[in-house]
């Protein structure tokens, strides 16, 4: 009979836990911004609808922080369907 394999596991511990902070830090701002998008303003002609989301300023491949409150900011569905 065939030894059976782990399966691998789709996210990593470190990133699960990262995961965790980073869910953490999302509140934080939320808290700190008033539960409102930051693009609302910068971008007018569009109307904010959708939850929030934690937009990174600097993303992470460009080496900010997933983690860092200083580097996120709430946006909603509309507006980060438009940044990205």
């Amino acid at each position: 009979m065939a030894k059976m394999r782990k399966r691998i596991s789709p996210i990593s511990d470190s990133r699960r836990a990262e995961n965790k902070v980073r869910a953490e830090s999302v509140v934080a701002v939320a808290f700190r911004d008033g539960y409102k998008c930051f693009a609302k303003d910068l971008i007018p002609e569009i109307a904010c609808f959708g939850r929030l989301h934690g937009h990174e300023l600097v993303p992470s491949g460009s080496g900010g922080s997933r983690v860092n409150p200083d580097n996120i900011k709430l946006c909603c569905d509309a507006h980060n369907g438009w940044i990205h």
